[in-house]
């Protein structure tokens, strides 16, 4: 915290503000006081109060606190206001306060003086200005300050018994008040809150004894407040029956005098074993209208549970527990037990009801005893209603060193109890000491057995059963506390590196340090950096900033269209432009029904790297570490497989960051070239000319780039007529894509495009009798070559002689065979001239 006066301009700025007070009040601003919100606020002249204000507005950064003319601020450095700057004016009377942070609820603490006789009110309320909204405000409290009253004579004398008595429990923790005489007290001052006239403090004290049961005698005096040492806890769907006492702050009522409670308070910090530690205070344990029970314990524990770390009621003494429906015993823990009945020989094991063995079943008033028990190996749960003397349902618990109460000497008394307890670390000893019982001494065996560690949280337990009592604590000197040293993001207010506890003895000096963390550059540090060691806890935080990395990821390929059978080499490249390093993994799954992977062709930054690494079930998965301003670069190399005919091969990279975009698909396109011939004529002459057409198409994604077509033609059986070729209806010269008979022709095919190409030839002499076959093929391993376009040429035929002359007479077949002749003629005349005569009959 900084204060100061009149900081360039500040009163300016603040009287500007402060002039329009007439904004919207706002809930979430207000002003407490004992952690109450505050309405009205009632003071004598020159009593001085701790105020504080409450700004749960996130957005704020910047509030105002306008202060009445009946009071004056205190300059005085709260630890409590961290991350934030303090000035104040005296001529406008305003607390002006900036935020360093506003992503937080923000509390500032400040000090007040009564300073003047005047019984108009004054108001003292907070103002924040938040820009569009306009400026709001906290609720106006009302502040009167009333004039100090001259003592009356029965003022006076309640004055000098309260000295008297101050002074008696002073000077002997042991004198107590009586209760006639504490009865009186209580009497007169109950007389004098119903008088108009008397002392306001006197007042004060009796509404707030009110929580304090009036047959308890006042605890000895001390400046502390347990609430800055110690926290109470909220143990949710169980009643922790402890309470802060108000009118005393120095104590706590563990258990009051009521049936089946428990009670129990920790310190918010804890205490480090290998140190040297002490405690003094005081404890009170007593029911003055009969039997007593159960007791306290003071325990050091490092259970999971830290501050909410409970057992059982009745005979748990609120540290141990285990059986069946009960909470089970505080782990890793030591406790010193004051306990005020007796539950059993098999119960409390090593105990006597009485110091000369003599076994009672609680006939008799029980004078109490103090033992050490360790929970991690001194408690069983495997033995229950034993009904051994007074042991029904109660748990079994070894005691140690164990020191009896008696007649004269109980261990419950109606007075404040002293109690010491000191730790030496180099022995491992511990000394508890009860007001005027003997020292009990015990000596841990292993820290770790005992504690799991060297690290310890101390407090008071307690409870009451079937039978009750007051149990209380107050105290006068505490162990040293430690110093808490923060790591934490001044943007989250969360940690980023493990916290450090620094220990030592009261008194002894200590220093933090800054750490280099890495991704983070530190800002600012909130209190000092040292200092020495004392009762109170003390903290330091030191604020660092995130250095964020900014990761670009890219791919490209290195052909964007391809036919079956080429490779594809796949560029991924991931760049850092941020301040901090980005650590993650970079992934890419390949299309496997188009593609596969060429073996061991992945590098890392031109490294080559295993494939069996990085590679799996077709997914690339590189982690990496990439510094501010650096890149990394992987490449690896795929071959088109068939089933990629014709297709649009697209596939991304991405990473395990959900703030980084995956990158755009990288797309390659496959073409489907088919090819075919034909011939216009099925059969030729020697002579006659035949023209070919070849039709190459493209049905694919892709183009079909810079692919041959090429045409061998049978010179065999035919010759080329010059001139004749063309490619889309275009006349192409012979000598551009004809050589030794065969043709040639590059092209590029568009997706969807068509290339027509005809020539002409004309069959030659030997040709006579063959059929002339010939194929078109692409230099394309994809697309097959056509099939034969087949044209046939026949022989010539066979000439007429004309000079063989005419036969005028049948040739001669001998006069039998003339014979036969004539024969055959006359019955084939007779047979015709049959049919005829039955086919005319039959119409």
């Amino acid at each position: 915290m900084v204060v100061g006066q009149n900081i360039g301009g500040i009163t300016a700025f603040a009287e500007t503000l402060s002039l329009n007070n007439n904004g919207n009040a706002a809930e979430e601003l207000y002003l407490k006081k004992d952690n109450e919100k505050l309405e009205a606020l009632n003071l004598e002249e020159g009593e001085e109060a701790i105020i504080s204000l409450v700004d749960s507005n996130v957005e704020d950064v910047s509030v105002e606190i306008i202060l009445p003319e009946n009071v004056e601020y205190i300059n005085k450095e709260s630890e409590n206001n961290v991350g934030m700057t303090i000035n104040y004016d005296n001529q406008s009377r305003i607390l002006h306060v900036d935020f360093l942070k506003s992503n937080d609820i923000k509390v500032v603490t400040f000090m007040l003086k009564a300073i003047k006789k005047d019984t108009s009110v004054n108001k003292l309320y907070a103002q924040a200005n938040r820009g569009e909204v306009g400026l709001v405000h906290s609720e106006k409290v009302e502040v009167q300050v009333s004039p100090i009253l001259e003592a009356t004579d029965s003022d006076s004398i309640e004055s000098e018994e309260t000295i008297n008595s101050s002074n008696e429990v002073l000077d002997d923790p042991q004198v107590q008040t009586s209760s006639s005489e504490k009865e009186d007290g209580d009497s007169a001052a109950e007389q004098n809150t119903s008088q108009e006239q008397g002392s306001t403090r006197a007042k004060r004290s009796v509404e707030s004894r009110a929580n304090l049961d009036n047959n308890i005698p006042a605890p000895p005096a001390s400046n502390m407040n347990v609430l800055d040492y110690f926290e109470v806890p909220n143990l949710g769907n169980s009643s922790n029956a402890a309470f802060p006492n108000q009118d005393y702050p120095q104590s706590v009522t563990i258990t009051p005098n009521e049936q089946s409670k428990f009670g129990v308070m920790w310190a918010k910090n804890v205490i480090d074993l290998n140190e040297d530690f002490s405690f003094e205070g005081y404890v009170y344990l007593n029911n003055k209208n009969g039997k007593n029970a159960d007791g306290m314990a003071f325990v050091l524990q490092n259970d999971p549970r830290g501050t909410t770390a409970y057992g059982s009621p009745g005979w748990g003494l609120g540290v141990y527990g285990g059986r069946p429906g009960e909470n089970p015993s505080i782990k890793n823990a030591l406790s010193f037990e004051l306990d005020t009945w007796y539950n059993g020989r098999e119960s409390e094991i090593n105990t006597n009801v009485y110091e000369n063995g003599k076994n009672n079943t609680h006939q008799n008033k029980y004078d109490g005893h103090l033992a050490v028990v360790e929970t991690n190996r001194d408690i069983s749960a495997n033995l229950w209603n034993n009904n051994d003397d007074y042991g029904l349902d109660a748990g079994r618990v070894k005691h140690n060193n164990v020191i009896y109460g008696t007649s004269s000497n109980p261990v419950n008394k109606d007075k404040w109890q002293s109690l010491n307890i000191k730790w030496d670390s180099k022995t491992k000893t511990f000394s508890f000491k009860l007001d005027t019982f003997p020292e009990l001494i015990y000596s841990v065996k292993d820290i770790n057995d005992t504690f799991g560690g060297n690290l310890v949280r101390f407090g008071f337990t307690g409870s009451t059963g079937d039978v009750t009592e007051n149990n209380l604590v107050s105290f006068n000197k505490l162990p040293v506390a430690p110093v808490n040293v923060f790591y934490k993001d001044i943007d989250t207010n969360e940690e980023i590196s493990d916290s450090e506890l620094l220990t030592g003895k009261l008194g002894d000096s200590w220093k933090s340090e800054q750490k280099d963390i890495d991704q983070y550059e530190f800002v600012t540090v909130d209190k000092k950096t040292d200092g020495i060691f004392t009762q109170t806890a003390q903290e330091v935080t030191y604020f660092y900033r995130k250095l964020l990395p900014k990761l670009d990821i890219a791919k490209s390929v290195d052909k964007t269209i391809a036919k079956v059978g080429d490779e594809l080499t796949y560029t991924i490249t991931a760049k850092n432009s941020g301040e901090g390093s980005w650590n993650g993994t970079i992934t890419d799954k390949i299309p496997a029904e188009y593609v596969s992977l060429v073996s061991g062709t992945t590098t890392i930054n031109e490294e080559k790297v295993a494939d069996e690494t990085i590679w799996k079930d077709n997914v690339l998965n590189v982690t990496q570490t990439v510094e501010a301003d650096g890149q990394v670069e992987i490449k690896f190399t795929m071959k088109v497989t068939k089933d990629a005919k014709g297709q649009t091969i697209a596939n991304v990279a991405e990473t395990d960051d959900p703030t980084i975009p995956p990158t755009p698909p990288v797309e390659t396109k496959v073409p489907d070239v088919s090819l075919t011939k034909t011939a216009d004529k099925a059969n030729a002459k020697v002579g006659e000319e035949i023209t070919y057409t070849i039709t190459a198409k493209n049905s694919g994604n892709g183009d079909w780039e810079n692919g041959t077509i090429t045409d061998k033609i049978p010179v065999e059986y035919v010759s080329l007529v010059s001139g004749t070729t063309t490619i889309n209806g275009e006349k192409v010269a012979d000598e551009t894509i004809w050589k030794d008979n065969v043709l040639n022709v590059t092209q590029t095919i568009e997706a969807g495009g068509t290339v027509e190409i005809k020539f002409t030839v004309k069959a030659i002499e030997a040709a006579k009798g063959q059929t002339i076959a010939n194929v078109a093929e692409t230099d394309d391993l994809n697309t097959p070559p056509t099939p034969p376009a087949a044209t046939k040429v026949p022989n010539d035929p066979v000439p007429i002689n004309n000079n063989i002359k005419k036969v005028t007479h049948l040739p001669r077949a001998g006069e039998n065979g003339s014979k036969y002749l004539i024969g055959m003629g006359i019955v084939s005349l007779l047979i015709t001239a049959y049919v005829i005569y039955r086919k005319r009959k039959i119409e």
